[in-house]
């Protein structure tokens, strides 16, 4: 019997394409969720500081940028292929609107690449080197893991033979690798138990009282986006029988930032007392700032993402132009946050505390 030994070319084979499959294996495991952060210096010697917060939901890739100023842009056409990121971020400066393109491999919490855009008229580009920030990948891919992902109201409606049409309603609530709820009839509710969660795969229970026996139906179901579809199974009849089941997530209401709002600016032994009006289109907010009751002032730069508002303030002042930038978070009928102007000669930050007065 003869033995053949491996040929230096069979050998340089195998470890190349085992490197190819690792390779591969990489960058299909590629993870671009969470904040990342760079800095870059200008021409004039600045330094510049810009993050960018990536999620990735259904395998639709979504963001926020932040630059020097600290307001929030969307990003646009996010790809993600293999490891390799690209991304644009649209924002204006002087009246006119800049895009810069982001592209660069992601290995591990890095990314490194380029950025692309046009000055003076002429293309230009710059060497992108980002990091993620500690732990941030995890919360990212978390809230849309888990049982977290089935967090929300749900709604659907049960025809049981030769019945009447029941509508019901779930409310879901994560609390950490735990599931709680509540199924709603008639706004009689009932707690779900045994709550199960795997992957995308839901179970429970819902066990009530019915003519003086208990009645017990089990839900079983696959998430799917905004959709719950599986089957229940109850003895409500006396004998188990099983239906389809199909709930629809409810959209969950936005937020509303309209209407009047008012606080006190306290600032060198003076209480200074401020109006805001706010208008609100979706995530577009429009307004007017007065002080005192008068000197009114359109807001800028102005919008309402989730539960975050932002907007700037620009005034004149014995010549000279006084911005104010407005950050908070929107809380029912209250927001809290930091406001950050040039009022006083030189740039301060002060906490912004401001109640709704009028809706």
């Amino acid at each position: 019997m003869t033995h053949h030994r491996p040929t230096t070319v069979t050998l340089l084979t195998l470890v190349t394409s085992w490197l190819l499959c690792t390779a591969q294996a990489q960058d299909r495991t590629a993870d671009p969720t969470g904040t990342w952060k760079w800095s870059f210096t200008t021409q004039n010697g600045d330094t510049i500081n810009a993050s960018v917060k990536l999620k990735s939901d259904g395998g639709k890739l979504t963001g926020a940028f932040t630059g020097r100023d600290g307001t929030e842009s969307a990003v646009q056409d996010a790809v993600l292929t293999g490891a390799e990121l690209s991304f644009k971020v649209t924002r204006e400066r002087d009246g006119q609107k800049r895009t810069t393109t982001y592209k660069g491999k992601i290995t591990g919490d890095a990314i490194k690449g380029t950025m692309e855009f046009v000055r003076d008229g002429e293309e230009r580009s710059r060497e992108w080197d980002a990091k993620r920030e500690p732990g941030t990948a995890q919360a990212a891919t978390a809230s849309a893991t888990g049982t977290a992902q089935f967090a929300g109201t749900w709604s659907w409606t049960f025809t049981p033979p030769n019945g009447q049409a029941i509508e019901l309603r779930l409310k879901l609530k994560p609390d950490g690798d735990k599931l709680g709820g509540v199924v709603i009839r008639n706004e009689n509710e009932r707690p779900i138990t045994d709550a199960q969660v795997k992957g995308q795969e839901l179970a429970f229970k819902v066990i009530r009282e019915r003519d003086g026996r208990t009645v017990t139906t089990k839900y079983n179901g696959t998430l799917s986006g905004d959709t719950i579809k599986g089957k229940m199974e109850s003895d409500f009849s006396g004998q188990p029988q099983t239906f389809d089941w199909e709930a629809k997530r409810e959209k969950a209401a936005a937020a509303s930032a309209a209407g009047t709002w008012q606080w006190t600016l306290s600032f060198q032994g003076q209480d200074i007392e401020i109006t805001l009006k706010l208008q609100q289109d979706g995530e577009k907010l429009t307004g007017v700032s007065s002080v005192s009751g008068g000197n009114e002032a359109n807001i800028e730069d102005a919008w309402l993402r989730g539960d975050e508002i932002s907007y700037t303030v620009t005034r004149e002042r014995d010549g000279q132009k006084l911005t104010a930038k407005y950050r908070g978070k929107l809380e029912g009928d209250k927001i809290t946050g930091k406001l950050t102007s040039n009022f006083s000669g030189e740039e301060r930050t002060l906490d912004w505390n401001a109640k709704r007065v009028k809706q």
